[in-house]
């Protein structure tokens, strides 16, 4: 009998001690989780000049519609760079840096306001990403041509949050 118990204490102690990996939500399409501002992440996901915030939990949070130049579309890749503050210093609405493309393989990165408001738009642009420096935030640019390549630094009127925490 006590052979059998030990069996069991063996066998079974493992499974109690480890957890199981379960699926939470099924997006349906390419989704990343983004940092907007400290404390603040969504799950998002890029259609039809429409980008998605689902909360923590996978419930919707908000849609933000966005109005794109003719013959330039979304990718589920186009929305770079999600903020509160760097691209100007009003926190009260999400500030989204999208890359678009039209059907000759052309990339410019706009700069959007949550309530669709454009902030400035970068023709000709593969990327853009956030730096810090000691003379505050600056953004680097990538810029193309049929000829030429090179990267610009631009100043930038706010604050950038960087994060690896969670909102769990």
């Amino acid at each position: 009998m006590k052979s059998i118990l030990n069996i069991l204490l063996v066998t079974m102690f493992p499974v109690i001690l480890s957890g199981q990996i379960t699926l939470e939500h099924n997006y349906g399409q390419q989704m990343n989780y983004v940092s907007v501002a400290s404390g603040e992440f969504y799950y998002v996901t890029v259609g039809n000049n429409t980008i998605t915030l689902w909360d923590s939990q996978h419930q919707w949070n908000r849609d933000i519609n966005i109005h794109l130049p003719y013959g330039y579309y979304l990718t589920s890749n186009s929305a770079i760079i999600f903020s509160r503050t760097l691209f100007d210093n009003d926190d009260s609405d999400i500030e989204v840096a999208l890359q678009v493309y039209d059907s000759i393989s052309s990339y410019k990165v706009i700069i959007f306001e949550e309530n669709g408001n454009k902030l400035h738009t970068f023709d000709n642009t593969m990327y853009i990403f956030p730096i810090s420096t000691s003379a505050g935030w600056k953004l680097l640019r990538y810029e193309y041509g049929p000829t030429y390549e090179q990267q610009e630094v631009w100043s930038v009127p706010g604050n950038y949050h960087l994060s690896i925490e969670s909102d769990d």
